[in-house]
């Protein structure tokens, strides 16, 4: 799923702010972002025990995007015994929504993310790239310069290519 798609959820005029909204990833994995990986964070009280959040730079949102994440695996210890099935969304609710709304929302969640440097990790985040075309990709590779980079460099470049090829226009 896009950013702009998960964001158009998150920001949705009918949305209960007492829902966490959780996206089925690649790999296992389920994430919440914005409010929703918030409402998620603070569930657990135990400082140990609550999902990291890493905010990440994006086109879309001027304070970056931020987000929480498990694998489905070990979902019983974050959210207990929901069933989260196979969807790509799920709401889980998490407290009532008589108490928050939009403002104090808006304004909890700005506060709270304000507290984490943005990410320098290269974490899977979805994104709203353009379509790239063979050219681009093709030129990608020649200005590469594989004799004086790591081969952790060259790892990163593969995974680089291999994402830019998921997204190629016809």
């Amino acid at each position: 799923m896009k950013v702009k798609d998960i964001l158009a959820l998150e920001n949705d005029v009918t949305r209960d702010y007492g829902t966490a909204i959780l996206i089925r990833e690649n790999g296992g994995w389920m994430r919440a972002y914005e409010w929703s990986a918030h409402l998620l964070h603070h569930m657990l009280e135990d400082e140990p025990e609550r999902l990291k959040p890493t905010r990440k730079v994006s086109g879309l949102l001027a304070d970056g995007l931020i987000m929480v994440g498990f694998k489905d695996t070990s979902a019983g210890k974050y959210v207990g015994n929901v069933e989260l099935g196979d969807a790509e969304v799920t709401y889980l609710k998490v407290c009532e929504e008589g108490e928050y709304n939009e403002e104090t929302c808006g304004k909890m969640l700005k506060e709270w993310k304000a507290g984490f440097d943005f990410s320098k990790k290269k974490n899977p985040i979805p994104s709203d790239e353009h379509e790239y075309t063979y050219e681009e990709i093709v030129d990608a590779i020649l200005k590469y310069n594989v004799e004086r980079k790591t081969l952790i460099d060259d790892v990163n470049f593969i995974s680089e290519l291999k994402e830019k090829c998921k997204h190629i226009s016809s």
